[in-house]
């Protein structure tokens, strides 16, 4: 079995989700949905259902395609990134230009391009 065919199995399963609630959630057909989760086929879908899929079942693409065995993983740092206040956001404007200007400056001195 593909580890996509797997983790999309046992996913929906930890969900107490049928192949059947799972293809009303997607809108496609069980049949659809069985063809992902078949050991002995190697259907994948493409990035927009891949997308939804992971959306649905609450865990990342990376999971599911096996590239990371944690299915939170990307949410996890996209959540703490969003959750951190900026760090300039209580100085003056002008020295969050000195701030940014400077951060410039090192980037050029050592090697980085501007974002």
């Amino acid at each position: 079995m593909s580890r996509f065919a797997e983790r999309l199995r046992q996913t929906r399963i930890s969900r107490g989700l049928t192949q059947e609630r799972l293809a009303s959630f997607l809108g496609v057909s069980r049949s659809t949905v069985a063809g992902y989760e078949a050991p002995s086929k190697e259907r994948e879908p493409d990035f927009a259902f891949l997308s939804k899929l992971a959306e649905i079942l609450d865990v990342t693409s990376d999971y599911l395609l096996g590239l990371s065995d944690d299915p939170a993983a990307g949410k996890k740092r996209a959540s703490m990134a969003a959750d951190r206040p900026d760090p300039l956001s209580d100085l003056p404007e002008e020295a969050r230009k000195s701030v940014e200007d400077f951060i410039e400056y090192t980037k050029r001195k050592y090697g980085r391009k501007k974002d």
